[in-house]
């Protein structure tokens, strides 16, 4: 998470701490520490404990107003304080749901407002442009324990790439809907997640999850431990992968586009999880596997469409990739990889 999220966060939650709502048509503030001129930003809260992003506007520049998005309107306001009227743009969240999609939104505006990389009317409207979609994002039905569990092992993961270059993050393919869950132009990934306490046990979707393609393809399983000591929830995974540096619009919408809703959030924080044990497996010819070149032609039946299959990796006797190797295999995900074996 940047410092102008991380002060969202605090300030926010500061200002909605106090049990009393400020009194009607009025805000309840805290200083952003970012200028606009001799003005400051100011993170608010309203009557109706809503979050807003105060942000100064001059006096020459013509009123703003943008309602086309549901989730965030910008508006132009005369404010009274400290003894004097000035007028701002008013970005107000409008779902209680999008709390944590608008820290981050207003953290992309701080950081444009910092740089003084355009007029701060024109900048609002273009970091909203380039939110809007996101939200729109209504909540929909929550994720299931085991689908949580795959999300977080899939963090996991994408920490890990982003960690060494957070360009990685375009390799999380699989809530796009792709074949594997990260892929590059060097390496797909596939990876697994288990809550047992025990065996290792996967399920493998369809004849084209674990076919290389004559390509380099990876399985990763993980184990969980659910709600042990010293565990993390989804929520905390996706905050700290973006203290890293990726892209906070793209994690988000990737997040999103996975099935989970900040909406859902305070089920979701009942479960914590710990990665207690992995394996990877470089899939080659021999490993065990069933894919459409496995099978006789007279065997796949035209029509057939569905098909599931559980692989026992403990009875696998394929060779496990070492910390290392499996290490060298993510790098690949990572442009910064790409980049050193051209040179």
């Amino acid at each position: 998470m940047t410092s102008d999220s991380m002060g969202g966060l605090v300030a926010w939650a500061a200002l909605e701490a106090d049990a009393d709502a400020p009194p009607s048509r009025e805000f309840r503030v805290s200083p952003t520490f970012v200028r606009v001129g001799a003005q400051e930003v100011l993170y608010a809260l309203d009557e109706r404990r809503m979050r807003h992003l105060l942000v100064p506007l001059p006096d020459n520049s013509p009123a703003v107003e943008d309602r086309r998005s549901a989730g965030v309107h910008i508006t132009t306001r005369l404010l009274d304080g400290n003894g004097d009227r000035r007028r701002f743009l008013d970005l107000a969240c409008q779902r209680v749901h999008l709390n944590a999609v608008f820290e981050r939104f207003a953290s992309d505006v701080l950081s444009g407002i910092s740089q003084g990389s355009a007029e701060p009317a024109a900048l609002c409207q273009s970091v909203l442009g380039r939110w809007r979609e996101l939200m729109l994002f209504e909540p929909q039905s929550g994720l299931t324990l085991e689908a949580l569990a795959g999300l977080y092992a899939e963090l996991c993961v994408l920490r890990d790439v982003v960690r060494s270059d957070p360009s990685g993050l375009a390799s999380w393919q699989g809530p796009r809907g792709a074949r594997h869950d990260f892929s590059s132009h060097d390496l797909a990934l596939e990876v697994k997640a288990t809550t047992s306490r025990s065996g290792w046990r996967i399920r493998v979707h369809g004849l084209d999850q674990l076919d290389d393609d004559g390509g380099v393809l990876v399985l990763l399983a993980i184990r969980l431990e659910v709600n042990g000591m010293h565990g993390e929830s989804v929520a905390q995974a996706i905050a700290d992968i973006a203290s890293l540096g990726a892209d906070p619009l793209q994690l988000d919408t990737l997040v999103a586009q996975a099935g989970y809703s900040p909406h859902q959030q305070g089920a979701y924080d009942q479960y914590s999880f710990r990665v207690v044990e992995q394996r990877a497996y470089e899939i080659t010819d021999s490993f065990p596997r069933i894919v459409a070149s496995s099978l006789a032609s007279s065997a796949v039946v035209e029509g057939v469409e569905g098909v599931e299959y559980t692989l026992d990796l403990a009875s696998c006797s394929a060779a496990k990739l070492e910390a290392a190797e499996l290490a060298h295999r993510l790098g690949m995900l990572t442009g910064r990889a790409r980049d050193a074996a051209s040179n």
